[in-house]
């Protein structure tokens, strides 16, 4: 127990004054909380996020100038303060040099410049689910980002199929980030991708069905179908049209218009061809 001679009520009471103004005085209050030599915490924190979406494979000679700048804005900021993120579509819909190796070069192009997450878009699932799962994601062994999909539900439920979402350290601050798709997402997939449904509210897990389009799909299988309007009957031709031309004509072809040569006989379909207002059709 301190004397009550170091405590700043006894200040310039004594001969000797022993109070002394630092964070190891005598408190009237816990000695314990007045005795932390804490560090100053900065009142702000600058934090740099770098956004893509749709990239869509762009894997060709303008990607060295995509990943330059990429690396030149995350060298701008402090060290650990920038965050690499996408909205979705990094594949499907792509140019032909990661097509042609089922987008792997933009995968292997976005582990590189350490995508930190990104949300699904419809084209992550042109493949269907099972290759976004099994072959694109893998268990993080192919792609190094999580892929989130908080409204993104195994279809007639409300289990969700992918992370909701994933917390960031970035300079000591958790950031979390949170992927969702939009309504038409099921319509705008692929036929393999019908297993999964999305809903507009992935935090009150809303089974509101989305918008349709023409294109439905069955509740108990991933085939669908295309619905189409029924085909209109082919109109009947004009009676002119309809009537042969009289088997003299057919064989003897006409005489005696301009167009076809004056009084020279031609056979039908030559004047036909011709546009003579006398050949019969």
């Amino acid at each position: 127990m301190e004397s009550v001679a170091l405590e700043y009520s006894r200040y310039n009471n004594n001969v000797t004054d022993y109070y002394a103004a630092d964070q190891f005085r005598a408190s009237d209050h816990d000695p314990v909380v007045v005795g932390l030599d804490l560090p100053v915490t900065p009142a702000s924190v600058e934090l740099n996020f770098l956004g893509i979406n749709d990239f869509h494979g762009r894997i060709d000679s303008n990607t060295v100038f995509f990943a330059g700048t990429i690396e030149k804005l995350r060298a701008a900021a402090a060290p650990g303060a920038t965050a690499f993120l996408s909205a979705g579509d990094n594949i499907g819909a792509s140019l032909f040099a990661s097509a042609i190796a089922k987008d792997q070069p933009t995968i292997d192009v976005l582990n590189a410049l350490e995508l930190r997450t990104s949300a699904v878009g419809n084209h992550e699932f042109d493949g269907g689910y099972a290759d976004l799962r099994d072959r694109v994601i893998a268990g993080g062994s192919n792609a190094k980002f999580p892929y989130l999909g908080a409204n993104v539900y195994r279809k007639g439920t409300t289990e969700p199929v992918l992370p909701e979402f994933t917390v960031l350290d970035m300079n000591g601050v958790k950031v979390a980030v949170i992927g969702t798709v939009t309504q038409e997402v099921p319509s705008w997939s692929l036929p393999r991708a019908s297993l999964i449904s999305s809903s507009a509210t992935p935090s009150t897990r809303s089974t509101a069905s989305p918008r349709r389009s023409r294109r439905t799909s069955s509740p108990t299988s991933s085939s669908w179908r295309t619905t189409t309007a029924p085909v209109p009957a082919r109109p009947k031709a004009p009676p002119w049209r309809r009537k042969s031309p009289p088997a003299a004509l057919r064989q003897d072809g006409h005489r005696g218009h301009p167009r076809c040569g004056g009084n020279f006989q031609r056979p039908h379909a030559q004047a036909v061809l011709l546009g003579c207002p006398r050949a019969r059709r």
